[in-house]
This record gives structure tokens, sequence and C-alpha cells, in this order.
């Protein structure tokens, strides 16, 4: 930044960085933070706009969700004089409505205040109730209520589409998970994604991680490794997508390619460590959860796992104790599960810690995955 730049000379630069990038969201911050010091409140809508998209689509909600409380404010105040669109408006509430469940400390008192608004702005701008019936539906199946989930879907798959309504890809997406319970039918879901007849930003980045439980219950090895090696390749580098991370990692434990599990747990660690977003954080100790059973059933003590140095576990002369880490990983999911499930009304977060004992008995041959030189040093020594 230099001491001329404008909070648009800003956001033109952040526009040359990919999406995701910490650098770009840098640039977008402090671009909101200059137009503010200047009084431009223009500038800083447009800033607030950008970054929105940035963070969204980067793995940072809880940027979105200030960045739009301004914006949301701002809008009624001045948006006439400015000329906002409303269809931007609402596009980004959908985002913020799709986040703010997985953050405990906000109430279902302010939940349900943020839906109430969302529909009354639908009705004034002219949109059908197509876009609130799929989030409630979303919700009440986050939070673990399943008849309000099935009464929300029903209305949802009886509504009209329109402009507001998210993508035919986003929508199946969440078909195929919600349907993870039934693999046959999260599979039946999934097929014009995998067909390639839908797609978007995020599908099939996180279809193809969601569909290989589902391909593992349903005994389809080696279409579930090439899943996950398309796959895999479209979220690695992307925080956004933390829990399609922890889902590949859960497969390769499942599968007994251990090394390589380890290898994503070490890679997406930090992220983990890092976001804000607890829903993110509990989904991706769960899926390490499943790695660390299969590693002491698989009778490895140690395992050589770089991590942050200011991880709670730190390795020792043997490397990192496999014991300490499940301990470590279950005690912290415990406690997120125990938040969400406190102002939910539920105990779906608990009980999802349960680890899938059939999948873990069921004798999968290990599959031939690329290996590299990383993954080596945690390889399992064979027992003679």
């Amino acid at each position: 930044m230099q001491p001329t730049d404008t909070p648009y000379d800003l956001l033109e630069q952040s526009y040359e960085l990919p999406e995701g990038s910490p650098v770009r969201l840098e640039l977008l911050e402090k671009a909101v933070r200059l137009a503010d010091s200047l009084g431009d409140i223009a500038a800083g809508w447009d800033a607030r706009d950008t970054l929105m998209e940035a963070a969204t689509m980067g793995g940072y909600p809880e940027k979105t969700l200030v960045a739009f409380g301004w914006n949301l404010a701002q809008f009624d105040r001045v948006g006439e004089q400015y000329g906002w669109d409303e269809d931007d408006l609402l596009w980004k509430y959908k985002w913020v409505l799709n986040s703010l469940w997985n953050f405990p400390s906000i109430t279902r008192t302010q939940i349900e205040a943020a839906f109430a608004d969302f529909q009354a702005r639908l009705e004034r701008f002219g949109y059908g109730p197509r876009s609130l019936y799929y989030f409630r539906w979303i919700y009440e199946s986050a939070r673990g209520d399943a008849e309000a989930a099935e009464i929300w879907r029903d209305q949802w798959s009886r509504a009209r589409r329109d402009g507001i309504s998210d993508c035919s890809a986003c929508e199946a997406s969440f078909v195929v998970d919600y349907s993870r319970d039934d693999p046959e039918a999260a599979l039946e879901a999934a097929k014009p994604i995998l067909n390639d007849r839908l797609r978007c930003a995020e599908v099939p980045h996180t279809t193809l991680a969601a569909i290989l439980e589902p391909m593992l219950k349903t005994e389809q090895l080696q279409p579930a490794v090439s899943t996950h090696l398309r796959g895999y390749k479209m979220i690695r580098d992307n925080q956004e997508f933390l829990i399609a991370a922890g889902q590949h990692m859960a497969f390769l434990a499942y599968t007994h390619n251990l090394p390589q599990a380890l290898e994503l747990l070490e890679r997406h660690l930090p992220w983990a460590l890092a976001t804000a977003d607890l829903n993110r954080r509990y989904s991706f100790y769960r899926d390490a959860l499943v790695l660390l059973r299969c590693l002491r059933d698989a009778g490895q003590t140690h395992v050589q796992l770089k991590v942050p140095k200011d991880f709670a576990i730190q390795p020792n002369l043997n490397g990192l104790e496999v014991a300490a880490l499940e301990a470590y990983m279950l005690s912290e999911a415990t406690t997120i599960a125990a938040a969400f499930d406190a102002r939910n009304g539920t105990d779906k977060f608990t009980r999802g810690l349960a680890l899938d004992e059939a999948l873990l008995a069921t004798p999968f041959v290990s599959l031939e995955l690329p290996e590299t030189e990383s993954a080596m040093k945690n390889k399992p020594k064979r027992k003679s």
C-alpha cells in the first residue's frame, strides 16, 4: 500500500490475487479502513462488498458477517441515495444465513431474527420464498431437528425458482449431503453433478468429498479412489474447503492409506486451528479422530507430524504420541459439540462424535494411491 493509494486502488490490486488469498483479504481490509478514515461511504460499501466475496470464498465467514452488518445498515440508511443493488444485498444475505449457525455464540433468537428480516426483504423486493425455505431446511438439518428439516424441505421442493434462488448445483449438492445417511439416495442425488451437468464455484468440489463415505458403504472402492484423486485437487489450497479436506482425510484412513491421511492432517490442521468457524473445526477434528483410531488399531503409537509451534501437543523424541493427539482432538471436539447442542437444543453434535464402527470394521484392502516422500515417513511397519 502506497501513501497515495485510494480505496479503489486497493480494490484494483486485490482483483489480481486469487480467491482465498490471505493477501487479497488484507488488501481489502485496508481498503475498508481507508474508506472509513476518509468518511467515504460509497467506497466503504464497495470495499466491504468485495471483501465479503473474498472472505466467503476463502474460508473467513466471520469477516463476511462483520462487513455485511455494516452494509446492511448503510443500505437501509442511504441505499436509495447511492443506488445500491438490492439483488446483490440479498445474495450476500444468503451467505450470511448459511454461516450464522456455524458460530454457537450466535443465539437461536438472533438466527430467527435474521430469517424474519430476510423474509421481509424478499417480499419487499418481489421475490418468492424458495431461498428462505432452502436455508431454513439447511439450518434445521444442521441443528438436528429432522422433523422440522423435512417440513422445510417439502416447502422448498414445491416453491418456484426465481432470481434469488441458489443455483441448481448448490441445491443438488446439499441434497447429497442431506442424504448421506442413505448411501444409495446420496449417490443417486449426486449423478447430475458427477456427470458434469451441474457445477458452480463450489460444486463439484464439496460433492466429491461428501460422496466418498457413501461410496465406501456401497463397496464402490475403485470409483471412490478416482473420486478422491479428482476431488482433492480442487480443494487442497483453499481453506474454505476445510470440511471437504477432512472428508478426504477420513476416506484415506478408512481405506488404510494412513501415510497419505497423515499428510492431509499435517497440511490442514493449521486451517482448523485458525478458523473462527467452529462447525468447520468440529468437522475436521471428528474426521481426524477416524484417522487416529485407525492408527491406534494399526499399532502405531507415534507419528512424524509437523505441527504449529503453539499447538497444544508437541512431539517428543519418537514423534507425536497418537494417544495424546487423539485425546486432544476428542476433548476439543466434545467441547465444541456441547456448545452447539446447548444452543441448538438437540444432541446432534455430541452424537456425531461416535465413530462409524461398521466402516472401521470393514476389511478394506489397502488401495493403491500416489504416495509422496513425506507420506513415506509414517508408513506402518509390517509385522512379520
